[in-house]
Parts: C-alpha cells; sequence; structure tokens
C-alpha cells in the first residue's frame, strides 16, 4: 500500500495541541465523509486510528510533536498528492509551519 507519513514539530501546551490534533482528524472526516468510516481515540487523547474504505491511518501526538502514517489502499494511490496537499495544509493552519 501506498504511505503518506508526517511529522510536525510544534511548541503548543499539551492540551492544546491536543485538541488541534482531534480537529484535524474531524476535519480529514468531514472533507471525505464517504471514506473515512471509524476513528477510534486512545483513552489519553494521544492517539486516532481512523479507516475508511481506501486508507487506514495513525495519528499521535507527543509533548512536541505531531506524526501520522496513511495507508492508501491502491485504488486511492492516484489521489495521494491531493489526501498529502489536505492533510499538509490543515496541520499548517492548526500548528503553524513546518
Amino acid at each position: 500500500m501506498p504511505k503518506i507519513q508526517i511529522q510536525r514539530q510544534h511548541a503548543l501546551p499539551f492540551e492544546e495541541a491536543k485538541k488541534n490534533v482531534q480537529a484535524l482528524v474531524e476535519h480529514v472526516q468531514d472533507r471525505f465523509p464517504s471514506l473515512v468510516s471509524r476513528i477510534y481515540w486512545s483513552p489519553d487523547g494521544r492517539v486516532a486510528n481512523v479507516e475508511g474504505s481506501a486508507f487506514r491511518g495513525t495519528f499521535a501526538l507527543t509533548d512536541g510533536e505531531v506524526t501520522g502514517v496513511i495507508d492508501l489502499s491502491w485504488f486511492a494511490r492516484p489521489f495521494l498528492p491531493r489526501i498529502q496537499r489536505e492533510i499538509e495544509s490543515t496541520l499548517e493552519h492548526y500548528f503553524g509551519p513546518n
């Protein structure tokens, strides 16, 4: 499966960064509602596992970094650049430039 890997440093307080990651995941769900079928959050809110019809991914938060790995099905491969741009743009909106 083709992968998108993201990594973004941040200097936000943990609770603010956590809210921003939650908003990022909700944005992905709102932007691609027909593709996102499930979102599972860890009890501490540091990790979100997202599943859909053409992908599966994980977003994780530490005190100074946001990471994400998204595995796309071969069917979704042509959309990889668009999806990556959307995620990078949303990360920049919530966490500032890289």
